[in-house]
């Protein structure tokens, strides 16, 4: 009898030890889970964010991280106005839209924006300047979520006087300012998860925002009554293209290169105004149109 209640006692506490084994693996997967889903909504909202700006100049943008001026006020997780590039600093959480995020944890959410993306120059040569893992040009912005505190680590709640310590969340290299990340390193010193925004996966949806502008204005260039004397194009045409090449004729008439170019920079020339199309976007896109004054504005160049 003692030997089965041995038996069983046992199997008791094995039992009891599996179970609980499993429900913290559970817990683990769970909060796993929601720091991803976390994490790819922040991206999402950041990409959104760049090439929905009513503002056609800042296309491109990325935001400032949160200014912790407004730390326990309403308007708390604003973005900064502007900031010293590479800027590191919590998710501008109400600017991009969103909820306030937080990942499995319960920790909100960090973010780092690359030095270029928040000039009134950026275009698809504008260049990503995050490396991440040794790979220079990796990243245009990155999200984080920080995980659990590491020994050393202490984050008292957060106010206007005392703001969040990026070393009290953000281990390694990632905490101290630069533009170089990693995404990995000692269990006892490192637990931070990290999810990129390529140059590429920016501008993949920024570039569609242009050339839907750039198709909006082109129709409305074409639908303008012409006031002057040819070579304009006719009602109902676009504008010449713009010459790849300085030998080509003014209006490509008669030329194999008849309606082939980029979009055009003042085609037309000789200070006109009307049925003229203005260009400071490269890459064959457009940024500002302009006819009897301007009719669609951009910064891109």
């Amino acid at each position: 009898m003692t030997l089965i209640m041995l038996v069983f006692i046992v199997g008791l506490a094995a039992t009891a030890f599996v179970l609980n084994a499993l429900n913290t693996h559970t817990v683990k997967i769970e909060r796993d889970k929601k720091t991803a889903a976390a994490l790819a909504e922040a991206k999402a909202a950041l990409i959104g964010w760049a090439a929905t700006q009513t503002t056609l100049a800042k296309l491109g943008q990325l935001p400032c991280p949160e200014d912790t001026a407004l730390i326990g006020l309403p308007t708390e997780g604003t973005a900064k106005t502007s900031c010293t590039l590479p800027a590191i600093g919590r998710l501008p959480w109400r600017s991009l839209g969103l909820g306030d995020l937080s990942d499995g944890n319960g920790d909100k959410l960090w973010y780092v924006v690359s030095p270029g993306f928040r000039s009134n120059t950026i275009n698809s040569d504008t260049p990503a300047q995050l490396t991440v893992d040794g790979v220079a040009g990796r990243a245009v912005a990155i999200v984080f979520s920080p995980g659990p505190m590491l020994a050393g680590q202490a984050r008292p709640t957060p106010t206007i006087a005392n703001p969040p310590d990026v070393a009290q969340y953000l281990d390694l290299s990632n905490n101290d300012g630069d533009n170089t990340f990693v995404t990995v390193g000692a269990v006892t010193s490192f637990n931070d998860r990290l999810l990129t925004i390529s140059h590429d996966e920016l501008f993949s949806v920024v570039e569609k925002r242009v050339a839907t502008e750039v198709l909006n204005c082109m129709d409305a260039y074409a639908a303008m009554p012409v006031a002057v004397p040819l070579p304009l194009p006719p009602v109902g045409a676009y504008p010449w293209p713009a010459k790849l090449d300085a030998t080509l004729p003014p209006t490509y008439i008669g030329t194999v290169n008849n309606f082939f170019g980029r979009v055009p920079d003042n085609p037309m020339g000789g200070g006109l105004v009307r049925r003229m199309l203005n260009s400071n976007w490269r890459d064959g896109l457009v940024a500002k149109l302009e006819r009897d004054g301007v009719l669609c504005t951009s910064g891109w160049i």
